[in-house]
């Protein structure tokens, strides 16, 4: 579940930044006024037009320093992107933007150690369910060949110390062909230990729901009464005992008085 749970929030962080970089389908303008538009990515240069509001043009990419560089008049120039706002292709904000980022202190270093860390988090997690995945074999092979020469060594000699012999001998062989296997085919026996895994925490958790019930059934039945929050059964001489132990007197409403 933690597994899970890190590689979600990891992959939507990851995907999230990607989106609010990415230069693909997003466009720039600004609704309130018209904005300045030069042939270089820097105030300095020649302003080559100008993109009145509500206009917008189509990002081609955005750099680090605030200036993004737009399809114009069928060749390319520079919006200074902090008097902007970024939208998508059905007209709405996008928040996430390099901009954005920038003002929050974070650069292209930054987001790029970002991806990095996620993606070492990625393969380090892929790396410790693969081991997991081949330890649940080795283990399921050390015991199935184990228990196969406990019954061997019983039947055959019925004596307890060879038969420590035969599930010592066992293990031992399930260790050499786990390992055989793993080197065979290792996704394939990886792959099935984690299901093995998987399907015996599941069995473990339907069984212990279903003791869980029995228990509350049976405590229900013992204690079909319930007083003061707390289950309860009618005693002989009348009167009503808690599963805390405490005595009742029934009022005969619903309610009752404790025995101090």
């Amino acid at each position: 579940m933690i597994r899970k749970t890190i590689y979600f929030v990891s992959m939507t962080i990851l995907m999230l930044l990607c989106m609010g970089c990415s230069s693909e389908n997003r466009y720039i303008g600004n609704p309130y006024s018209d904005l300045p538009v030069y042939a270089e990515d820097n105030d300095n240069s020649a302003q080559v037009g100008t993109l009145y509001k509500k206009e917008t043009a189509k990002v081609i990419h955005e750099g680090w320093n605030d200036w993004v560089k737009i399809e114009f008049h069928g060749g390319e120039a520079y919006i200074y992107g902090a008097n902007a706002e970024l939208i998508d292709e059905k007209g709405e904000r996008i928040w996430i933007s390099k901009g954005l980022l920038k003002g929050l202190g974070i650069g292209a270093g930054v987001v790029l150690a970002i991806g990095l860390a996620l993606a070492l988090i990625g393969l380090v997690l892929a790396g410790l369910a693969y081991l997991f995945g081949l330890l649940m074999r080795i283990i399921v092979y050390v015991v199935g060949f184990a228990g196969l020469g406990w019954i061997l060594g019983y039947f055959i000699t019925h004596d307890t110390e060879s038969t420590l012999k035969w599930i010592a001998g066992g293990a031992i062989l399930g260790v050499v062909i786990g390992v055989v296997r793993i080197i065979m085919h290792p996704s394939k026996e990886s792959a099935s230990g984690i299901k093995f895994a998987s399907d015996s925490y599941k069995d473990y958790k339907r069984k212990e729901a279903i003791r869980e019930a029995e228990e509350i059934k049976q405590r229900n039945e013992e204690y079909p009464l319930e007083i003061d929050g707390a289950r309860a059964r009618r005693e002989i001489d009348g009167t009503i005992l808690d599963e805390k132990g405490r005595r009742w007197v029934d009022n005969g409403d619903g309610s009752g008085t404790q025995i101090r």
